[in-house]
């Protein structure tokens, strides 16, 4: 669901919903971006009714939330419901990003396209404008692709899609080599095992099983 949502996208046709021809579709059997207009928890309800007897791999749902909607106490409370309501609603598996110290936390998300720019700036003042066709493809284990360098305590401090436009400036995206991104994703996926591996903790039966439903970003 990475790339094919692009190339099935150029083939298919306007859509009843809304959707432009040519325009991107939806990442795997979730909402298309901004259409999810019930909340996570309807979405994640109604995928849960679908009948998965000739998907015997299951599918994958994506989820987009705004960092806002799980910060904090009580955001990091309704993220745990919501897995939880996920799991008791059939779910089998989930993958989410992993932040660390040496990449820092989640700024935010976005779909793009491949012929969009993104914007970016650092809090250290500095503005750089990419090209999203320049940004390798990675898997859901990896830890992602360097799109812009900060200084020692810098970080990103917010970017935006924009569209595409010949004579402005560009910033080169940096690109590893073959060895570099195999032992990358060697190295994510030897945490990715190292993590399931551990033992799940107790439920709290304190805890509600449905999910409080977290605000989403519906301009993402």
């Amino acid at each position: 669901t990475l790339d094919h949502c692009f190339s099935l996208g150029h083939r298919t046709g306007a859509l009843p919903d809304g959707r432009l021809a040519h325009h991107y579709i939806a990442k795997g059997i979730g909402a298309m971006t901004g259409m999810d207009k019930a909340g996570v928890t309807a979405q994640i309800q109604s995928v849960s009714k679908l009948d998965f007897t000739d998907i015997p791999n299951g599918s994958v749902l994506d989820i987009y939330l705004h960092p806002s909607a799980v910060d904090g106490e009580k955001g990091i409370h309704t993220l745990i419901n919501l897995i939880r309501t996920y799991f008791n609603r059939g779910g089998y598996g989930l993958t989410n990003y992993k932040p660390d110290e040496e990449r820092g936390k989640v700024c935010g998300i976005k779909v793009v396209d491949e012929t969009d720019d993104i914007m970016m700036i650092s809090s250290d003042g500095i503005i750089i404008r990419i090209r999203t066709s320049d940004i390798r493809i990675m898997g859901r284990i990896a830890k992602g692709v360097r799109v812009m360098r900060v200084s020692e305590d810098g970080r990103v401090m917010s970017f935006t899609r924009t569209e595409h436009e010949d004579d402005a400036e560009i910033t080169e995206v940096e690109q590893l080599s073959e060895e570099e991104l195999k032992a990358q994703e060697a190295e994510a996926a030897a945490e990715e095992s190292a993590e399931a591996a551990q033992p799940e903790e107790p439920a709290d039966p304190d805890e509600p099983e449905e999910a409080e439903e977290p605000e989403t970003d519906q301009d993402e």
